[in-house]
């Protein structure tokens, strides 16, 4: 877990598997489901993830739904699957 008051990722916040950025006094933007130990991604691994899920925003959502719902939706979803099996499905490197 990273937590910040600084909107300029201090701390690198937006990698961490729980991260809290502060807005203002008291309030705070939560992001979950970073990797644990800060995996990133280059351009060609970056676009095979994101097109078919900018695809299927377009193509499932309903009238006004922005990007996010599709996403939260998605996370929601997974843990159905998820569970007992988090660790097994954990990618490789990510397990340092």
């Amino acid at each position: 877990m990273r937590m910040t008051g600084c909107p300029n990722g201090c701390v690198r916040p937006y990698l961490a598997e729980v991260a809290m950025v502060g807005k203002a006094y008291g309030v705070y933007n939560i992001m979950l489901g970073g990797g644990y130990s800060g995996s990133s991604v280059n351009e060609e691994q970056a676009l095979a993830l994101l097109k078919p899920l900018f695809k299927r925003w377009a193509l499932e959502r309903g009238e006004g739904e922005h990007f996010g719902f599709l996403i939260r939706e998605l996370a929601l979803l997974s843990l159905y699957w998820m569970g007992a099996n988090f660790m097994t499905n954990v990618a490789e490197g990510d397990e340092e």
